[in-house]
């Protein structure tokens, strides 16, 4: 258990010590400050503050292209460890440990924004933090906010997944180039009443009743994971060999 601890640090500081995640560091806490001063208003609560945040297209977007810069290097860092990849002994061993990273470091990109976005809000909103009852549901706030941030988180880790998926199935810039293209086309997609696209689940979704959301949000993560899961095992066989 120790070394598996350890292991886990000593792997995630890897990635830290990176350039690239000084990269996203850097895009993290500019996309905060500039959300503070661009996109909030002086009455505006604490909370409603962070509900303006992450239900902002282009705050988003900047979110998810730093996971996507993530997931690149999480990939890279792999593929360059041959001392490892030659433990492997197929395919499947090979996806499952890389699966790991890439969602261990994406929680930790997640987290470090989140943290970033409070400290931000800690500074200009601490006098005002807007605890109440969500009128639309008849439900604390607070209670909502958490269920959204825990919505939010996963539905990024499955889509950092896709990112991995189309990287480990396409050439390096075509799946550049699709990953770019998944997320702009997604995040500013328009908003229907059936709920297909992710990006709608960024948002606070029109329903009757606070369990109808969550149990539509659990619904649309269901299939979505479903789907995530054929395309691992699809992942599995048809790639060609364990370092490019």
């Amino acid at each position: 258990m120790k070394n598996k601890i350890r292991n886990f640090f000593s792997e995630l500081n890897f990635f830290v010590s990176s350039e690239k995640f000084l990269l996203i560091f850097l895009f993290i806490i500019i996309n905060n400050v500039y959300g503070a001063t661009a996109l909030l208003f002086p009455e505006d609560s604490y909370i409603d503050s962070l509900f303006s945040f992450f239900t902002w297209s282009y705050y988003l977007l900047i979110l998810q292209l730093c996971i996507f810069i993530s997931v690149n290097t999480t990939i890279n860092q792999f593929e360059k460890n041959g001392a490892l990849i030659i433990r492997f002994k197929n395919h499947k061993e090979y996806l499952k440990e890389l699966f790991k990273r890439v969602v261990r470091n994406t929680l930790f990109v997640f987290i470090v924004n989140l943290i970033v976005a409070l400290l931000i809000l800690n500074l200009i909103r601490f006098y005002n933090i807007g605890i109440g009852t969500m009128d639309m549901y008849n439900i604390s706030n607070v209670l909502y906010l958490i269920f959204y941030i825990i919505r939010t988180c996963v539905i990024i880790l499955l889509n950092a997944l896709v990112f991995l998926y189309i990287m480990k199935n396409t050439n390096k810039n075509i799946g550049i180039v699709l990953c770019l293209f998944y997320l702009v086309g997604n995040i500013f997609s328009f908003r229907e009443p059936l709920y297909i696209f992710y990006s709608e689940y960024f948002n606070i979704l029109i329903c009757g009743t606070f369990i109808e959301e969550v149990i539509r949000s659990i619904i649309f993560i269901g299939v979505f994971g479903v789907i995530l899961k054929i395309v691992h095992e699809y992942t599995i066989k048809h790639m060609k060999k364990l370092v490019d």
